[in-house]
């Protein structure tokens, strides 16, 4: 046990927030709400897997009707579901963990939106051959309301009693899209430059943080997920010295702790899922020790999982 007992020992996040273990339960999506409302068949499940962690995730939900993913996807989109996310972060906080909902809009994925029958929208007005329906560009009426929408879904989980959020900013959801090169052409404010590609995110940040300090809970935990690098064969969308880049600002900007999911990094497949300390290609490093160096010069946490 000596090489894993510093696992079990409190840790202190970027807010000063103490957590009691190392131990994070990872965001899973059960995708079995009812219309996005919490079921009880959903909180027993949470129940036992929260007992001993420090930090417990749920799975990603949707701040609008336009970015569901899937049928049974949790929602934060609606008032209506403060009442079952309350039931959820009441269970997940029960045994002393740390409740967080994370929070997502899958752009261009969002299958089970066009399924409802809502507008589907992304980055970029292009062809998605996997996908069979049509994906408007976003305007900018489209690129405020979902910044916005991000902040009310925020407001909705302190109502509900987590104690904290974590953005989905990876897997191929809205955020990255924005600043993968692949899928984000844009010419105005929102698109070229890696600069300008980071700008969504950091506009969503940006609109948590607000939400947060109008609440007047300084101690709610903003964590925020990341896909290190998106490499699609010859095709790069960014390399982990963009995302790298990027964290910077976030950092800057103050977040808590940093998620790292590497399940599209290191040539992922289904089939071969990467070691937690598998190198970044052309070094010697660990995506953990990697981003280490950024994460090191702030009071924040560094968090690996899939």
């Amino acid at each position: 046990m000596t090489n894993y007992n510093k696992l079990f020992e409190p840790i202190t996040l970027g807010n000063g927030v103490q957590v009691r273990n190392r131990f994070m339960l990872a965001p899973m999506c059960d995708d079995s709400a009812d219309h996005g409302q919490v079921i009880n068949q959903q909180v027993t499940y949470m129940e036992p897997r929260v007992n001993y962690v420090g930090i417990a995730d749920t799975g990603y939900a949707y701040v609008n009707d336009s970015g569901i993913q899937v049928d049974g996807q949790l929602s934060a989109a609606h008032d209506s579901d403060i009442p079952g996310l309350t039931k959820l972060a009441k269970v997940m906080k029960k045994g002393g963990a740390k409740a967080i909902l994370q929070l997502s809009h899958a752009g261009r994925d969002s299958g089970a939106s066009n399924a409802n029958g809502e507008r589907v929208y992304a980055p970029s007005k292009m062809d998605f051959p996997w996908l069979n329906y049509e994906v408007d560009e976003m305007t900018e009426a489209d690129i405020e309301q979902v910044i916005s929408d991000f902040k009310t879904a925020t407001h909705r989980a302190i109502k509900a009693g987590f104690d904290g959020i974590e953005i989905h900013n990876c897997n191929h959801d809205l955020l990255q899209q924005f600043f993968s090169a692949i899928s984000n052409h844009r010419t105005d404010q929102w698109g070229g430059s890696l600069e300008k590609r980071m700008a969504f995110p950091l506009a969503v940040q940006k609109a948590v943080k607000e939400a947060i300090t109008e609440s007047g809970k300084h101690d709610f935990i903003f964590g925020w997920r990341i896909s290190p690098e998106e490499k699609h064969s010859n095709q790069v969308g960014y390399d982990v010295d963009n995302m790298l880049a990027q964290t910077k600002r976030f950092f800057d900007s103050g977040i808590d702790y940093l998620n790292i999911s590497l399940n599209l990094s290191a040539d992922y497949s289904n089939s071969s899922r990467p070691s937690y300390d598998v190198q970044v290609k052309g070094t010697t490093q660990s995506f953990p020790d990697y981003f280490q160096k950024v994460v090191g010069n702030y009071q924040s946490t560094l968090v690996v999982t899939y």
